[in-house]
C-alpha cells in the first residue's frame, strides 16, 4: 500500500495535472513536499471507567525512522436532566455536551520496541492506554424519600434548570387548564374540594358541542398563586420516590499519533469512546 501524498490544489491547478488519492485511513494533512506516515487503528468504542482499553496500531514510513507512538485524547460530558411533575405526568428535560477535557497525551510508547510484521508490511503494536476512574457516568434517578435533599437537588440541577422547568410546566398547564390544575390543586394536594374547585369556574358548550370552562382573571391568580407556592421538589414527588432523572456520561476522543525522524507527525482518525 502506497503512503498518501498531499500536494495543494492551486499547484495542481497552475500544472493542469489530475491526481488520485489513495482511501487509506491516515492523517488528512501533510506540509507541501512531506510524506505522512501510513497509521491505523483497532479498538473497542466503549470501556469501563478506571481500566485499560485495548488496541492494535499499525504503521510504518517510507524514507525515515518512527521516532515518537503515542495516544492522545480529550474528554467531553453529555449531561441529560429531566424531571417528571406526576400530577399531570409531564417530563421537562435539559441536555448539554460540553468540552471537559482537551486533547492531550496520555500514554506514550517506545518505536524501538515495536516488532515488523512481513504479512502486514507494518509495524504492529498491541497495547493499552489507561481511562480514568474520574469518567465513570453518574445517574440520580427515582430517588426515595430517604435520599432525597435540596442540595443534591440544587447540585445535579443548577442555574436556571428550576425556573425553565416552572416555566414549562406553567405552559404545559394552560393545554387544559381546567383539568390540569383540577390534578394538581385538588387531587394531588387537596387545597380545595372539588365544589369549591368547580364554583371558581363557568361551564359552557361551544358549536361542536364541547364542554368550555372560563375563569376570570381573579379566579385564575388565585389558583396560579397555589401552584406557585408549592415548592420543586413537591411538585415532583409521587408519594414514594422524586422524579428526577440525572445522567452524565463522558465519552474520549483519542488518537494514536506518530513523529518521524523529518518532524512529519501522523495522525490516525479520530476514535469515539464511551465510559462507562
Amino acid at each position: 500500500m502506497k503512503n498518501k501524498v498531499k500536494i495543494a490544489s492551486l499547484l495542481l491547478a497552475i500544472a493542469g495535472l489530475s491526481g488520485c488519492e489513495i482511501n487509506d485511513p491516515v492523517n488528512d494533512w501533510a506540509d507541501l513536499g512531506q510524506q505522512t506516515a501510513y497509521v491505523y487503528w483497532e479498538l473497542k468504542d466503549a470501556v469501563n471507567a478506571g481500566s485499560d482499553l485495548d488496541f492494535r496500531v499499525y504503521y510504518y514510513a517510507d524514507g525515515s525512522t518512527i521516532e515518537k507512538a503515542q495516544v492522545w485524547y480529550g474528554v467531553s460530558s453529555t449531561i441529560n436532566r429531566a424531571v417528571t411533575c406526576p400530577y399531570i405526568s409531564y417530563t421537562y428535560t435539559e441536555s448539554e455536551t460540553d468540552e471537559v477535557v482537551a486533547s492531550h497525551l496520555v500514554k506514550e510508547f517506545d518505536p524501538q520496541t515495536v516488532s515488523w510484521d512481513d504479512a502486514k508490511s507494518s509495524y504492529i503494536l498491541d497495547a493499552t492506554f489507561p481511562v480514568s476512574s474520574s469518567w465513570a457516568s453518574v445517574t440520580w434517578a427515582s430517588v426515595g424519600s430517604s435520599d432525597f435533599t435540596e442540595t443534591l437537588f440544587k447540585t445535579y440541577y443548577p442555574g436556571d434548570y428550576e425556573t425553565n422547568f416552572r416555566e414549562a410546566l406553567t405552559t404545559q398547564i394552560e393545554t387544559d387548564y381546567h383539568g390540569n390544575m383540577k390534578k394538581i390543586v385538588v387531587d394531588g394536594f387537596m387545597k380545595m374540594t372539588e365544589e369549591e374547585y368547580e364554583a371558581l369556574f363557568t361551564k359552557t358548550t361551544n358549536e361542536a358541542n364541547e364542554e368550555v370552562y372560563e375563569i376570570t382573571d381573579e379566579n385564575k391568580a388565585r389558583l396560579d398563586g397555589i401552584v406557585a407556592a408549592l415548592t420543586t421538589p413537591e411538585l415532583i414527588f409521587d408519594g414514594k420516590e422524586y422524579g428526577v432523572n440525572y445522567n452524565c456520561t463522558y465519552t474520549l476522543s483519542a488518537k494514536f499519533q506518530v513523529s518521524d525522524s523529518n518532524g512529519v507527525i501522523s495522525n490516525t482518525d479520530i476514535k469515539n469512546i464511551t465510559v462507562n
